[in-house]
């Protein structure tokens, strides 16, 4: 209905609609796996290489070195865990895989080049915490102190605390649990995350889809709240641990 040809010699044509503002000083570009991404119009070629080409394999580069690093690191976190009392949860995901490590690069390298802070990929490749993540389970009254003995039996392997992130009390985040990130003496930060088996289940089995349609960049605002909404109600029914305060 309403399409050319509407007549007879029709010499009408169509032109895209889209429901949200573009920047028609962008252009389209496709990488080497066949995903999108925009560039500016007036991007030299030159530039271009330096951003997209060789950037990426200096990706690639700090991605094998953690793979290579992941070994020792992973004996030494189940060895915390073991004395700390608690029990590794989805071990065969400890690496993050390489798309989805590069899809992040690009994703945070668009995303702040509308800020004023300017970062290459490579600042924001090293500034990843979580190629290697590992995740502890425990009781909600015991989670605290499983947090406390892994920070401990870390630091005499001689592991540095790096920071924690508690969001238990953060309302409008629905991810319920502890992230703590770790330096190792080889040079790599890697992530752990302490869950109750509550909160684990909902992370896995119940948030993580709606999750990953919320943080890509295609997805519109207007999702995104209704995602986040969802995510929100379903979450707010989890018991805190005891003495979750202590952790932060």
């Amino acid at each position: 209905m309403n399409y050319p040809p509407l007549h007879p010699n029709c010499r009408s044509t169509v032109v895209p609609y889209f429901d949200e503002e573009i920047n028609v000083g962008e252009r389209i570009a496709r990488d080497s796996e066949g995903d999108t991404y925009y560039v500016p119009a007036d991007m030299k070629y030159e530039v271009w290489y330096d951003e997209y080409v060789r950037a990426n394999q200096t990706i690639s580069e700090i991605y094998q070195s953690a793979v290579q690093k992941e070994p020792k690191i992973t004996d030494d976190v189940i060895t915390s865990f073991r004395v700390a009392g608690a029990e590794p949860a989805g071990l065969e995901y400890r690496l993050k895989s390489f798309d989805s490590f590069r899809q992040k690069v690009n994703t945070d390298y668009t995303a702040q080049k509308q800020s004023e802070k300017k970062m290459t990929k490579k600042e924001i490749a090293r500034g990843i915490n979580d190629i290697i993540r590992y995740t502890a389970v425990a009781d909600g009254d015991k989670l605290v102190e499983v947090f406390f003995e892994v920070v401990k039996a870390l630091k005499k392997a001689g592991y540095s605390f790096v920071k924690v992130k508690n969001t238990w009390n953060d309302v409008f985040n629905p991810y319920k649990g502890v992230n703590a990130i770790f330096h190792s003496p080889s040079g790599q930060n890697f992530e752990i995350q302490l869950h109750t088996p509550e909160s684990f289940d909902m992370e896995q089995n119940k948030i993580h889809a709606l999750y990953e349609e919320y943080r890509l960049a295609t997805t519109k605002p207007s999702k995104k709240r209704e995602l986040l909404q969802q995510m929100l109600e379903m979450s707010k029914g989890l018991k805190k641990p005891r003495d979750i305060d202590k952790i932060r």
